[in-house]
This record gives C-alpha cells, sequence and structure tokens, in this order.
C-alpha cells in the first residue's frame, strides 16, 4: 500500500517541523495549502513542503520496522 507526507522543516514556534500523512495522491494540492497556511503567516511566500512517497509493508514485523524508522520523523 501507498502513503504519501508532505513535510516541512523550519522554526515553528516550539518544533521544528510539521509532516501530514495521507492516502489520496490527488489530496496533495489541498494539503499543501493547509500545512503551509498551518505553518507560516504568509503561506503564498513560503516554499512547499517535500513530498515523500512511502511503500508500506503488510507483514506486521515489516510494518513494525516501517513505523519505527518513519513515524517519529
Amino acid at each position: 500500500m501507498k502513503i504519501y507526507r508532505l513535510h516541512m522543516t523550519g522554526d515553528f514556534g516550539g518544533c521544528q517541523s510539521h509532516a501530514v500523512w495521507f492516502t489520496r495522491k490527488a489530496d496533495i494540492a489541498k494539503i499543501t495549502r493547509e500545512l503551509k497556511v498551518r505553518c507560516m503567516e504568509d503561506a503564498d511566500m513560503q516554499l512547499d513542503p517535500d513530498l515523500d512517497e512511502f511503500e508500506v509493508p503488510s507483514r506486521k514485523d515489516e510494518l513494525v520496522a516501517f513505523l519505527n524508522r518513519w513515524c517519529s520523523q
């Protein structure tokens, strides 16, 4: 199964990054706008977040390894 993450790094008043995980590639534009508005006062002047695509494994041990690697970031 594929999932996606939009990720922004910077100084967001108490944290150094924001990320949103989602399942539909068609939602990229909407989630990008929402993430930029949530992170920045002037969303139109900010760079777009980084998009990552992940193949999520279905076996339990592989899924746990995936979660340990990516979900704390």
